[in-house]
């Protein structure tokens, strides 16, 4: 859920990208749908500073059918990656030159060279791997000094990592599906992480109260500027 003008939000739905009152009125679709089928779905999304919204889907058979759109202001869409499984962490470096993106099931951070202006992504690097066995990589942020912290769903914890990819911190959450995190509050030096309970079973969730709260800590540093959705069209 994204600001998208001075009275609307712009919410990622099932397969297309709808727009709304703050108040949950009003609901509008934005754009043409982006995906159809029965096991493809929209999932994380971020804006870039040119106002665009860049959201990728997950292929629930896990054949590799999703995709990351860029969606203008206009409501046209591009898709400009394919092959995607679970797609999740999207984020841009300080000086807006890497877009940082997680295909999930990749169990990878990748980073790719980005145009800011035109929005184009070029060549790929693998900034950092992951052991399946230490949690699904999910929701990315890059902080104020460039570095990119990593939520990691299943493992209870965020892993940090400097622009290179060498390891700098993990800290432990307590609760085992980290999904996601944004740098928040009144100096922007807040982490807001988001958690859920996606596989728990119903003991599990009666066994761990806090699966599905959003927790704040404190970072030390603001994070990169969040942006608006730049929605030319109603």
């Amino acid at each position: 859920m994204f600001a998208c003008g001075e009275d609307r939000l712009l919410i990622a739905g099932r397969q297309q990208l709808f727009t709304c009152k703050p108040d949950g009125s009003q609901w509008a679709p934005f754009g043409s749908p982006l995906e159809s089928g029965e096991f493809l779905e929209l999932n994380d999304a971020k804006i870039d500073s040119r106002g665009r919204c860049w959201v990728g889907s997950l292929d629930r058979q896990r054949q590799h059918g999703g995709h990351l759109w860029r969606v203008e202001p206009d409501g046209s869409a591009c898709a400009v990656l394919s092959g995607i499984q679970v797609s999740n962490g999207l984020a841009w470096s300080l000086d807006e030159r890497t877009l940082y993106y997680i295909d999930s099931l990749s169990y990878q951070l990748r980073a790719y060279d980005f145009e800011v202006d035109s929005g184009d992504v070029g060549q790929m690097r693998v900034v950092a791997e992951f052991d399946p066995g230490e949690g699904l990589p999910d929701g990315i942020a890059v902080a104020g000094d460039g570095s990119i912290w990593v939520a990691m769903f299943g493992a209870g914890k965020l892993r940090r990592f400097d622009r290179d990819g060498t390891s700098m911190r993990s800290i432990t959450v307590p609760t085992l599906n980290v999904t996601s995190l944004a740098f928040g509050g009144e100096s922007g030096c807040d982490v807001l992480l988001t958690t859920g309970t996606y596989k728990l079973s119903a003991e599990q969730v009666a066994a761990d109260p806090d699966a599905g709260a959003v927790f704040v800590m404190q970072a030390g540093q603001p994070g990169a500027p969040v942006h608006a959705f730049a929605a030319s069209k109603p």
